[in-house]
């Protein structure tokens, strides 16, 4: 497993240590979100946080706000334990 794959996947089951995972903390605006998302949250969108790697479209809903994890899970992003057990990161072929 590449490593990246590895520390998402720890990520996913371990402690939720970011350092150790390719995320990031951005703000929900930074992070350029698919609009049909966007529309959904009732905050501006410089006052709310994600965790994520933006490459792969994944997020940490442990250090996402609810409201952004929520209106995330109706787009094509994966929250990290969704990504690496059934998603795109998932080891098994297709």
């Amino acid at each position: 497993m590449p490593r990246e794959l590895e520390n998402l996947s720890r990520l996913a089951t371990a402690d939720g240590d970011c350092a150790r995972a390719p995320v990031k903390h951005y703000t929900v605006a930074e992070a350029k979100l698919p609009a049909d998302a966007l529309r959904n949250l009732p905050v501006p969108l410089d006052a709310v946080a994600i965790c994520a790697d933006l490459d792969k479209n994944v997020f940490y809903a442990e250090h996402t706000d609810p409201t952004v994890a929520e209106a995330l899970r109706d787009t094509h992003w994966y929250e990290v334990r969704e990504w690496t057990t059934t998603g795109p990161g998932t080891d098994s072929p297709a």
